[in-house]
């Protein structure tokens, strides 16, 4: 009697990874993606689809001008505003603070004509200040003023980069003092003196802070600025390579000690002592050689990014190849980090999100004690993310905009044996029982493959089978809200499988915890002579 073949399973959702679209197809680990749109990773595992935005006002901030900076300007108090500015074109460039609990804006732009942009804002004292690349003075607002008020002293400077370290206002990029960064008294931004100016042999581009440091960024090199007042700074070059090109595209990950930002056609992070390139896993896409998405990089220098903490991501915004304008946001998973294909040290995830509306720059609100993404167009309207069913919203829950289109395609898992053949028997979707949406679960066989629809699952808040047998005992938590949707009966055989899990409904957002899958090796065939 012949021997029964042992049936074998792999649980995947537990350490599931961004897209690898860096290598061949055959080196793509298993908890890692071939494709990946408009799914969120989950930090404590498994994937969900991303949620909708909708527009916060439904009339335009000013005309069809472009929202050129939106950010949260938070005081010593917890109180905070979101602050946004729009280039208005031939009309003034305004500036709005968004009334507390509404979807309405008021003004506080200054009076007369501020040429506006592009700008960078800092919190310096509990003022907040706006810089622009218009050529205006340094502006500044204390969160009660009817209006922001030009910092328009004898000795301020006029610069187009604004940031703050050690309660010091910082200027950089400073066109009629080339490349000078500068430095304000200690708890005083209108108080500025010649010998707190500090040369750099490269233009500066932006700054921010580290630890105790000030890190001045050029177009190609990086300084550590140190000291404890004006008096005794030391500033020395970190790496001689590696620059950037904007403010905004410098992020500060505070909540993990690290500085994310884009250059020259690679993304780097930077922990205080190292630094490295983060984006690997997305070259090709860099490269404009991929099918998945490609970057247009002649608008990299462009790129604007932010820092969403809870969510344990900074979020970027490109334009893809031949777009005028930002078509994705590309988000890297600093907290998921598993090694480089490259260089073996670990590194995040990434993942996509296509929108139906094209935006001009991203920012962070913090309301009700929760972050809330924002998200500027170019026609003057400020949408908020992640909120509702569907794209494009009116309001928050209305589900009258665009279905979002979703999907998440595993690397091939041929469970360290690429050459045999498997029979595959199931795959068993994990979820918990808060869980909502359809998802559609499809797989592909060994490589290159076409997709076959195993079922389309809907998730519901009850009539869950057992999570009994699927996991080993001692595993998992006996009595766990955890439960087995449905289990997806396979017949195919081949030496490697891809799942796809996609949806493209207004339903609500699906997630799934983890997924089982399920499959005998074959022995492999004797061959007689």
């Amino acid at each position: 009697m012949a021997n029964k073949i042992q049936m074998q399973r792999v649980e995947f959702g537990k350490n599931v990874g961004g897209i690898n679209d860096s290598t061949q197809i055959t080196s793509v680990k298993e908890h890692e993606a071939l494709d990946i749109h408009n799914v969120r990773l989950i930090p404590t595992g498994g994937i969900r689809k991303r949620k909708g935005y909708y527009v916060v006002n439904t009339a335009s901030l000013v005309g069809s001008g472009t929202i050129t900076g939106v950010f949260n300007y938070l005081r010593f108090t917890g109180n905070s505003d979101l602050i946004v500015c729009v280039n208005s074109g031939s009309v003034a460039n305004k500036i709005y603070k968004k009334d507390a609990g509404t979807n309405t804006f008021t003004s506080i732009t200054p009076s007369g004509t501020w040429s506006g942009g592009d700008v960078t804002f800092a919190v310096s004292n509990d003022i907040l200040m706006i810089a622009s690349d218009g050529g205006s003075n340094i502006l500044q607002w204390d969160g009660s003023a009817t209006a922001c008020t030009d910092l328009n002293t004898a000795t301020a400077p006029l610069a187009e980069v604004v940031s703050d370290w050690n309660r010091h206002a910082v200027a950089l990029k400073i066109p009629a003092r080339g490349s000078n960064f500068e430095i304000s008294h200690q708890g005083d931004s209108t108080q500025w003196r010649n010998s707190d100016r500090f040369p750099t042999d490269r233009q500066t581009v932006g700054a921010t802070t580290l630890y105790d440091d000030l890190f001045i960024f050029t177009t190609d090199r990086m300084y550590r600025v140190s000291g404890h007042d004006r008096d005794d700074v030391r500033m020395d070059a970190v790496r001689l390579s590696v620059g950037a090109t904007n403010q905004r595209s410098i992020v500060n990950v505070a909540n993990r000690n690290l500085i994310v930002w884009p250059w020259r056609e690679n993304f780097y992070e930077f922990d205080g002592v190292n630094t490295r390139i983060i984006s690997n896993r997305i070259e090709r896409p860099l490269a404009n050689t991929s099918d998945f998405f490609n970057i247009d990089l002649s608008k990299f220098d462009d790129i604007q990014g932010v820092n969403i903490a809870s969510q344990s991501r900074v979020s970027f915004l490109v334009a893809e190849k031949n777009k005028t304008q930002n078509t994705i946001i590309l988000n890297y998973h600093y907290d998921l980090r598993t090694p480089d294909p490259k260089t073996n040290q670990p590194t995040g995830a990434w993942t996509v999100d296509k929108y139906d509306r094209n935006f001009a720059y991203l920012g962070v609100a913090i309301e009700d004690d929760q972050e809330v993404l924002y998200a500027g167009d170019y026609d003057g309207h400020i949408c908020r993310l992640e909120t509702g069913d569907a794209d494009g919203d009116s309001s928050a829950d209305s589900n009258d905009g665009n279905a979002i289109a979703s999907r998440y395609q595993t690397g091939p898992f041929h469970a360290n044996m690429p050459d045999v053949t498997k029979r595959w028997r199931e795959i068993i979707p994990v979820v918990g029982q808060t869980s909502s949406g359809t998802v559609t679960i499809s797989t592909a066989e060994n490589w290159a493959g076409s997709f076959i629809t195993a079922d389309t699952v809907a998730l519901t808040t009850g009539g869950f089978a057992s999570y009994w047998g699927v996991s080993k005992w001692g595993e998992d938590l006996w009595g766990a809200a955890i439960s087995v949707i449905k289990r997806l009966s396979l017949s195919n055989r081949s030496e490697a499988l891809s799942i796809k899990f996609s949806d493209s409904s207004k339903d609500p957002a699906w997630r799934i915890d983890t997924w089982v899958l399920r499959f005998q090796v074959l022995p492999a065939l004797r061959r007689f002579e």
